[in-house]
């Protein structure tokens, strides 16, 4: 019974109204100050903003790898047309700081949505509090993450706000429909849309509108293919998610996001998100000892087996999984005396405001007083890179390795600047990726000169210390062309000088 009585006053605490909302306001400010003045460390944002912008200058979305010099035919499948449109609107109006930004306020919906879901069917504010600060606490930088997987999280939260509430009309059930068609067409993780659905059919409050919300389950599964790939969407994500094919086996045996999550590491996972995920599980597996919230456990533990096969999802398990199973944590902080009014609890997504202001300005501050390569995490190359992929001369055929390639297409794509292998792994025959990736381990040495001339490369951006840097330092056939702190550019030496340049 003290214990019991322990855990209520606890609770009774927690319910507090100025609380909850100084609570969820201050970690989420906290963590959006730090993140939002971050340099931009993500490989994939700039293949997608380059892709965005020749979408943009075309009106054709890209179906050929054009921007490598070792595979440029070979077929490509974009399956991030609206970030990439997103992406190069933002980095032309704004360049590499428009990253941070567009990543604070899609951060900031998340949480706002995920509130209003928790807040709309919770009988006592503590399990809000707990719901959100699990998320926010647990996720941290990773909600403020420019690559789409994390980007996109508001579109699975939106999903699961609509599909397990309570009620399904035919204006949900058209919101659903729209929600899968921007999906499909924002980020591969669309599928789970379908998923999402389907699941919530079944769940305990949804009997009366079960037919309701398998025929928007089915609805949604045909707008997967209002896609300008079609079918073809979806065999890459299979081939993402189980490996299959050729090219998609060498990416799974040698990218860390793609491995079980006993064997990845950070950022994909990590001490908080880890925790955060066990407490999602926990929540599942009580709903099952308890016999209630059935299928959101089913649901949750789906998404936590997905995030144990590939680290990857370990962040949309965890949002998506809070969200879900916040139902699973209300039942269990249902004791004690509950506060009569939560009418209040209504307007808790506004408790992400002060945190956006104040993430604003510390944005517009550093955005001021930055350069745009200052904008740019050391490892991706930092201002080593975006100069020198800048001074390339038009055409080079260049190497660099695989987190700075990205980087590279963004600045040199339009002056016919091509890279050997980049992180949209898709693209790519699979030769080409085994060697590519060959050349980042520490026995590449002794290969890097005849693979660079096999695939046909005239250039290379390395930076000191890298297995590429000593093969070519050492070698007769190249010299250095240009230095930028700790990066060189190697250059062939039958490749003629660019006039200007040494």
């Amino acid at each position: 019974m003290q214990k019991a009585g322990a855990v209520d006053a606890v609770l009774e605490a927690l319910d507090r109204r100025w609380l909850v909302v100084a609570s969820v306001a201050g970690f989420f400010a906290a963590v959006a100050a730090r993140a939002v003045t971050l340099p931009v460390e993500d490989a994939d944002v700039w293949w997608i903003a380059a892709a965005g912008r020749d979408m943009l200058a075309t009106g054709r979305v890209p179906t050929e790898n054009a921007y490598s010099f070792t595979a440029p035919t070979h077929p490509w499948v974009m399956h991030e047309i609206l970030f990439g449109l997103l992406y190069a609107l933002g980095v032309d109006a704004l360049g590499p700081a428009a990253f941070p930004l567009l990543s604070l306020l899609l951060g900031a919906i998340v949480v706002a949505i995920a509130a209003a879901a928790t807040s709309a069917r919770a009988h006592r504010p503590a399990s809000v509090l707990l719901a959100i600060l699990l998320i926010v606490v647990g996720c941290r930088g990773a909600l403020f993450a420019p690559r789409p997987s994390h980007a996109s999280l508001f579109l699975p939260v939106a999903m699961a706000a609509l599909a397990f509430a309570p009620g399904f009309g035919a204006r949900r059930a058209c919101g659903a429909v729209l929600l899968e068609i921007l999906w499909t067409n924002a980020h591969g993780s669309f599928l789970l849309g379908v998923a999402i659905l389907s699941i919530a059919a079944f769940a305990e409050d949804a009997r009366g509108s079960r037919a309701a919300r398998l025929a928007a389950a089915g609805s949604a599964a045909a707008v997967t293919l209002a896609n300008p790939y079609g079918v073809r969407l979806h065999r890459l994500v299979d081939a993402y998610l189980f490996g299959h094919g050729t090219a998609a086996s060498v990416v799974h045996r040698h990218i860390v996001e793609f491995w079980p999550i006993l064997e990845s590491s950070a950022p994909f996972v990590n001490p908080f998100n880890a925790v955060a995920l066990g407490a999602v599980v926990a929540l599942a597996a009580s709903a099952l000892i308890h016999r209630r919230n059935l299928a959101r456990a089913a649901l949750v533990l789906g998404l936590a087996g997905l995030a144990c096969h590939q680290a990857r999802h370990v962040t949309i398990a965890v949002v998506v999984g809070v969200v879900v199973m916040h139902a699973e944590l209300d039942a269990l902080t249902r004791g004690g005396e509950a506060p009569a009014d939560l009418g209040w609890l209504r307007r808790l997504p506004l408790a992400v405001v002060p945190g956006l202001a104040l993430g604003t300005a510390l944005w517009a501050l550093a955005a001021w007083s930055r350069t745009p390569e200052q904008w740019i995490a050391p490892t991706i190359g930092g201002e080593g890179v975006w100069r020198l992929a800048g001074a390339l001369p038009e055409g080079a055929r260049t190497y660099t390795r695989f987190d700075d390639a990205g980087l590279l297409i963004w600045r040199g794509a339009p002056r016919g600047v091509r890279v050997l292998f980049d992180s949209r792994n898709d693209c790519y025959p699979a030769e080409v990726a085994e060697a590519a990736f060959a050349l980042e381990g520490a026995g590449s040495i002794e290969i890097a000169e005849a693979t660079l001339a096999r695939l046909g490369a005239e250039y290379a951006l390395v930076p000191e210390g890298h297995p590429v840097f000593a093969a070519l330092g050492r070698s007769g056939a190249w010299s250095a062309w240009r230095r930028e702190g700790r990066w060189t550019a190697f250059r062939r030496r039958e490749v003629p000088a660019a006039a200007g340049f040494p």
